[in-house]
């Protein structure tokens, strides 16, 4: 077995005490804390590169912000897609997700659904084609 130092036989001895002082120092000193936490990331970053975090970039809108963007409430795109005139968007935790290019086109179907009555001789063929339209552009959120 190698020999050990001075340093180290006097920090095997006080290894408790030193333990304490930095706990110590740690919790007072702002700068020291934050060049420690500077250090962890430096090391972590270089032995444990699977641990890196990469900014995800959202690539979607919840219900709540899809249908602020397309100009009708949460519940009307709930009933859309009900009736089928929407395909199903959830994403299997229960949470709908909308590609941000789909608002064009729904934020039609809705503004034709407000303009027009259902009692129009013309309402259902011109809805079927607005819903195949949408329907056929309608792109997946990621």
């Amino acid at each position: 077995m190698a020999k050990l130092t001075k340093y180290q036989v006097w920090y095997q001895a006080n290894k408790e005490k030193v333990a304490v002082q930095r706990r110590e120092k740690y919790r007072k000193d702002k700068k020291y804390r934050e060049r420690n936490l500077q250090a962890c990331r430096v090391w972590r970053k270089e032995n444990k590169p699977w641990l890196k975090r990469e900014k995800v970039v959202k690539t979607y809108l919840l219900i709540g912000e899809f249908a602020e963007k397309v100009g009708c409430s949460p519940e009307t795109l709930r009933n859309l897609e009900r009736k089928k005139l929407l395909p199903k968007t959830t994403d299997g935790v229960a949470r709908r997700r909308y590609h941000p290019g789909n608002a064009r086109g729904v934020t039609r179907l809705v503004e034709f659904r407000r303009t027009m009555h259902y009692s129009d001789p013309k309402y259902a063929a011109k809805l079927k084609e607005i819903v195949s339209k949408v329907k056929l552009n309608w792109k997946k959120a990621a």
